[in-house]
């Protein structure tokens, strides 16, 4: 793969104007990836900390040779946010290689989520629920395997030691996936 390669692709990306700058769809990224590289692999990993949620994005060119790696951190207080880190990792990864990268490594979808509210789920699922209900509630709606996840985030084994607040946020979002607005 040579850079001429690169740009060919690059040439048929379209972009969207926010603010007067050009930025590329993760998509349209995507695209000109599978283009170059009909066979590579586009792989992410995503792990829990405190309150984010990381994802790793690592593409491979058709022979399984890593290309690039990006990196992303999101929130756990927004809506659909493990898809939007990876979304996010995936961007980025793709713009170190080369691609979409006409004004900005960040992607549309990175600034949509700047100018965007937060979200934060402060309204307690039941404001009479005690630590133990919550507890409950938290390992009724998540897996093992992503109880596991929060947990070794916060360094904690048990859903009780994350306090009430955030049980009550980790609830909220399992439920409606985003703030509720009246």
């Amino acid at each position: 793969m040579e850079w001429k390669d690169i740009e060919k692709v690059n040439a048929e990306i379209k972009t969207t104007n926010l603010k007067g700058k050009e930025y590329a769809e993760v998509k349209e990224r995507v695209i000109a990836y599978r283009k170059l590289y009909p066979q590579g692999i586009i792989n992410t990993e995503v792990s829990f900390q405190e309150n984010y949620v990381l994802c790793v994005a690592t593409a491979t060119n058709n022979e399984g040779t890593v290309l690039s790696k990006g990196h992303a951190r999101e929130l756990l207080n927004k809506a659909f946010a493990l898809e939007n880190c990876e979304t996010s990792a995936i961007g980025r990864c793709l713009g170190f290689m080369g691609l979409g990268i006409s004004t900005s490594i960040a992607t549309k979808e990175d600034m949509e989520q700047i100018e965007s509210p937060s979200g934060v789920f402060d309204e307690p699922v039941n404001p009479s629920m005690n630590l133990k209900d919550l507890a409950d509630e938290f390992r009724k709606l998540y897996t093992i395997d992503e109880q596991a996840q929060i947990l070794n985030g916060y360094k904690l084994t048990r859903a009780e030691d994350i306090g009430a607040i955030n049980l009550q946020k980790y609830i909220n979002f399992k439920k409606y996936g985003k703030k509720q607005t009246n």
